[in-house]
């Protein structure tokens, strides 16, 4: 099997964008969650959802099976006065640098979890 990392690596850069245009500090990520419920569900994967908690599970999932669980969190914190760039501009630069609030923590665990989750999802449905 053959992957096509340069479409992955800009579909996931690509989620982690919108994320980060999305104001979403701690207590107040409804809008986060909305967008992120909406690429699961666009992607073919039903979800569930509880408060700003989402969770999907994959086609093969058996209760019968060992489970596992790819967690992290959504939320941010505000950006400190020393912020230098608009924090919810997503700002690549030329270095390759992704810049922007929730860039790192945890966006970046988000969209990488969610991408795997994906791609597994798309290969052992075959």
């Amino acid at each position: 099997m053959t992957y096509d990392i340069p479409t992955m690596v800009s579909e996931a850069t690509g989620v982690l964008k919108s994320l980060i245009a999305i104001p979403s500090l701690s207590r107040d990520e409804e809008k986060a969650a909305d967008y992120l419920q909406n690429y699961i569900e666009l992607q073919g994967i039903a979800t569930g959802r509880k408060g700003n908690n989402v969770w999907c599970l994959s086609p093969m999932f058996d209760l019968n099976k060992p489970t596992l669980l790819l967690n992290s969190h959504i939320d941010t914190v505000k950006a400190v006065n020393g912020w230098r760039k608009d924090p919810f501009t997503p700002t690549l630069e030329s270095n390759g640098k992704l810049y922007g609030l929730g860039s790192n923590d945890a966006g970046a665990s988000v969209v990488s979890l969610l991408q795997v989750f994906l791609q597994l999802c798309r290969t052992t449905q075959k």
